[in-house]
């Protein structure tokens, strides 16, 4: 009987083996891992406090007065997408907020997304979708606040209500003492409703500015809610 043994392997067919497998492990380790799981924010500036921010907000965005805008920038899509970018963005206080990039440049290479928080707060994280594309940076550019001395809708409903009723019952006040200051034709006798000692009594013009103030309250809690549902 024959015995056929095993024809051993060349020494340079395994050193060209070893090559090969170290280049494909090298390939998988250096190319991007986040391809097809979307673009993650930049490490560095996770833990980011808009209260310690000192940015110029340079965007032509109006920030509503109390609130944060933070503008982020994500760049080097390859391939480029020239339709929104659905984005997460992670917060201590506010939580996690859903927006979509809302401008971008003509390649689609290059993302920005304008994400508002309701006031003072700390970045946990940000992610974008962006399927299978790869990108280079996806980064924080910068704060901005929004300016100390503009007024919110329903502050200034509020204190536009307020002024109305002051003046209201300024107004009637003066239309009494003006009744009050004039020269009339002395009665013969007291009529209903009217002191012993003389002058009109102050209980219908009391509740006529009760009812006033009442009915302008309610006014002003309708628009206030009205305001905030808007």
């Amino acid at each position: 009987m024959t015995t056929h043994s095993a024809k051993a392997v060349s020494r340079p067919t395994i050193f060209v083996i070893a090559l090969a497998a170290l280049a494909l492990t090298l390939y998988f380790a250096v190319r991007p891992a986040y391809a097809t799981s979307g673009a993650t924010l930049k490490e560095s500036q996770i833990g980011t406090d808009s209260s310690q921010a000192t940015d110029d907000c340079s965007d032509n965005v109006d920030v509503p007065a109390g609130e944060v805008l933070w503008h982020f920038i994500l760049n080097g899509i390859d391939p480029g997408i020239t339709s929104a970018i659905p984005g997460q963005f992670q917060f201590q206080f506010d939580g996690t907020l859903n927006v979509d990039s809302s401008k971008w440049n003509p390649g689609g290479d290059t993302h920005h997304f304008y994400v508002f928080t309701s006031g003072d707060d700390v970045l946990q994280g940000a992610t974008a979708d962006i399927g299978n594309s790869d990108y280079n940076n996806f980064v924080l550019s910068h704060i901005c606040h929004g300016a100390e001395g503009q007024q919110s809708a329903s502050e200034s409903v509020s204190e536009s209500v307020s002024e109305s009723v002051s003046e209201s019952v300024a107004e009637s006040a003066s239309g009494e003492q003006s009744v009050e200051a004039g020269t009339g034709t002395p009665a013969a006798s007291t009529p209903d409703g009217a002191l012993p000692f003389g002058g009109s009594s102050p209980l219908p013009m009391i509740a006529f500015s009760l009812i006033l103030l009442t009915s302008l309250g309610s006014l002003a809690y309708a628009n206030v809610k009205a305001v905030r549902k808007n």
